[in-house]
């Protein structure tokens, strides 16, 4: 048998004259495979997700013992998936110290335990201070635990080691500029300049990559300057051509028409975007965005109609059995979104039931104790939240007792935001508006749909001028979500 041996993978940069930026050890006994590797990470980076699988593939089909090749291939098939985490647990033994603690970490966010992600990640650093992925691991489990000065001081001390780390800077940018999938500052708080020279370091290392100028887009795109989001979109466009992420680049375009009243061009969009997805996953995820397009504006009808014709076409998508239910329950939960605000109540309540019924008939196909305690809180919230939305004010404070004990047992800082967005929501409409603030103030500050709600209890509190901050900020805020097409013209309609 071939030994095992770990190679080092050594970047140089120019910085002050020539550095040695040394990677974390990575266990392979290829370097075919570190070589496969080290493409994916670069796919991850930048959002090529279809490019970082195949190159995953490639470095498992050299090195059927690569731990982190089967760790972060996160095939869209959730049986294989989950042979894959496991297949990484099998072989952890053989790892060194800094492999170990990146995989307890990712297990510990799949078991929504943020307090053993952070315990791993300072063990990470402690043991590789000279690392400057170490201090990104660090960031990001402090990003995902809402600790975002912690989560700044480690990213700047993982460019201090290397100025072209890009995952530093692109963490940093999505505190302040909305991009997808990062923990934001309170509005308040952000600083679009900070964001932007982020951005442009971005710029700087990845040149061709279009992922840059489409976050940079997204920054006058948030201010109303769609003139000049529009070619920063195109030219993201041009530089995806060809590759998995060109579907995201045209969606992102075509929110800047939507934002500028113009929904015609915006699904043209849209529908260009659906078309060019290379993969189901892709396409299921694509087509939401023209289904909100249709809340938006109001169009209750259009959107159903939209959901209506996603989910006659995805038994034809070779998805497989567990996959279909999931993507069946996230078509449902958007009925759910429809048909509960608008006042539908014997579709709503049926429709709960059917997301609660395929979700437990998917963990127990998975029989994973996460996806169980998932499903459960999930079932919890949904209950209380259409309870909430349809007057039944007992039935939903019975439901969130419920969820409070359930999440109060995991070690998450951010396990109650929901309960007390909820909670918010009740004490509002029992009339209770300052202790509904009080909640709102407990949950999460960047949670749009709730903030709506918030500002409806500071106008009855008789706090007019920080209900119309929350109102405006609502207003202005120019990214396509469900939460924000539900609640921004209301918003519009408390100035």
């Amino acid at each position: 048998m071939k030994k095992l041996i770990i190679i080092l993978s050594t970047l140089i940069v120019f910085q002050c004259g020539k550095t040695n930026i040394v990677k974390l050890p990575i266990t392979t006994k290829s370097e075919k495979a570190l070589s496969f590797y080290n493409k994916a990470i670069l796919e991850w980076e930048a959002g090529g997700d279809i490019e970082k699988r195949a190159f995953l593939d490639s470095a498992i089909l050299y090195d059927k013992k690569f731990a982190l090749a089967y760790e972060l291939n996160d095939i869209s098939d959730p049986i294989k998936r989950k042979e894959y985490i496991e297949k990484a647990k099998s072989l952890i033994s053989g790892l060194t110290n800094s492999e170990k603690y990146i995989l307890h970490i990712r297990n510990s966010f799949r078991e929504n335990n943020l307090d053993a992600a952070l315990k791993y990640a300072n063990k990470l650093v402690d043991e590789f201070p000279d690392y400057y992925e170490s201090y990104n691991w660090l960031g990001i489990v402090h990003s995902n635990r809402n600790e975002l000065k912690e989560a700044e001081k480690n990213f700047m001390k993982g460019i201090s080691i290397n100025n072209n780390n890009f995952i530093a800077y692109n963490f940093l940018a999505g505190q302040h500029i909305p991009s997808g999938g990062f923990t934001m500052l309170p509005i308040e708080k952000r600083d679009i300049e900070k964001g932007l020279s982020y951005i442009d370091k971005m710029i700087k290392i990845r040149p061709n990559s279009g992922y840059p100028y489409h976050i940079k887009a997204n920054v006058y795109r948030s201010q109303s300057q769609f003139d000049k989001a529009n070619p920063l979109y195109e030219k993201s466009i041009e530089k995806r051509k060809g590759t998995s992420s060109l579907g995201t680049a045209y969606i992102v375009s075509g929110h800047n028409y939507m934002f500028n009243g113009d929904y015609n061009a915006a699904r043209n969009r849209y529908k260009l975007a659906i078309k060019e997805s290379k993969s189901a996953d892709g396409w299921f995820g694509l087509n939401y965005y023209l289904t909100i397009s249709f809340l938006f504006d109001n169009d209750f009808p259009g959107a159903l109609n939209n959901i209506e014709k996603v989910e006659e076409s995805l038994v034809n998508k070779g998805f497989s059995d567990v996959a279909l239910l999931e993507k069946t329950s996230t078509i449902n939960f958007h009925k759910l979104i429809c048909y509960a605000h608008s006042q539908r109540k014997e579709k709503s309540y049926n429709t709960l039931e059917k997301i609660i019924e395929l979700n437990k008939s998917r963990a127990e196909k998975l029989n994973d104790e996460n996806i169980y305690s998932q499903i459960d809180a999930r079932e919890k919230y949904l209950k209380a939240w259409v309870d909430i939305l349809f007057g039944n004010y007992e039935d939903a404070k019975k439901s969130l007792r419920d969820l409070k004990q359930t999440q109060s047992e995991k070690k998450d800082p951010t396990a109650l935001y929901g309960y007390n967005g909820l909670m918010g929501m009740t004490k509002l409409m029992e009339g209770s508006a300052k202790e509904a603030v009080s909640f709102f103030n407990k949950g999460d500050k960047n949670n749009t749909y709730y903030n709506y709600f918030k500002g409806l209890a500071l106008k009855a509190a008789g706090e007019k001028e920080l209900a119309n901050k929350e109102f405006n900020n609502i207003i202005n805020d120019n990214f396509s979500y469900w939460e924000l097409a539900i609640v921004k013209k209301l918003a519009k309609e408390q100035i």
